[in-house]
């Protein structure tokens, strides 16, 4: 009789003893889980901070010519806009064309690294500008003036050339300069339809 009730008292022990190890189990396994977490959104931190600061630093080189105060290379911030490189090289002189400028620069376009930036002078334009022709009575312009310069032309202007619609016209911005068609078509995503069709209608 007396082993039996020494049983009896032992198994509410054995059950309090293995709750309690339960629980302590299931303490932990919370801590971690909240442990790992907080070390999850700390290294999620330094990463983006980490990003930031690249993005903070990093530079881009940028080649300004023509018809500006101080013409040279330049080293600007990444996502410098057109119009921060020209007022890098103390603006465009007097010689400028402005007329070229008001109409094919874009001020808004992002800069590329190693891009070239070039404000014609007048003169230089007027000069090479393409003579008019007349043929039977009717006077016609030289192709070339009315090619579009991939790399400096305006979004607006891109616009125009056939398959290159408003989002595509500023892709092709963002990802200048180009120098060849192959290079164009590679960096701007165009289709060698596209290509087909623009590549007597602009210059680089």
């Amino acid at each position: 009789m007396n082993q039996t009730n020494k049983n009896h008292h032992s198994i509410p022990k054995k059950i309090i003893a293995f709750s309690l190890l339960l629980s302590i189990l299931g303490m932990g396994a919370i801590l971690y889980g909240v442990s790992e977490l907080y070390r999850g959104a700390n290294e999620s931190q330094e990463h983006v901070s980490q990003n930031k600061a690249i993005d903070h630093h990093y530079e881009i080189a940028v080649d300004v010519g023509g018809a500006v105060y101080k013409p040279g290379v330049y080293k600007l911030p990444a996502l410098s806009r057109l119009s921060q490189a020209i007022s890098a090289a103390g603006g465009v002189t007097s010689a400028a064309d402005v007329g070229y400028v008001a109409k094919q620069l874009n001020g808004a376009s992002t800069l590329a690294d190693g891009q070239k930036v070039y404000i014609p002078p007048l003169l230089e334009t007027l000069s090479t500008a393409p003579a008019e022709t007349k043929d039977e009575g009717v006077s016609t312009t030289s192709k070339t003036q009315d090619l579009i310069p991939i790399n400096t032309a305006s979004q607006a202007k891109l616009q125009t050339l056939p398959g290159i619609g408003e989002k595509r016209a500023s892709d092709l911005i963002d990802q200048r300069p180009y120098q060849t068609l192959e290079e164009l078509k590679e960096k701007g995503g165009l289709s060698d339809k596209i290509i087909a069709d623009i590549k007597d209608l602009i210059s680089f």
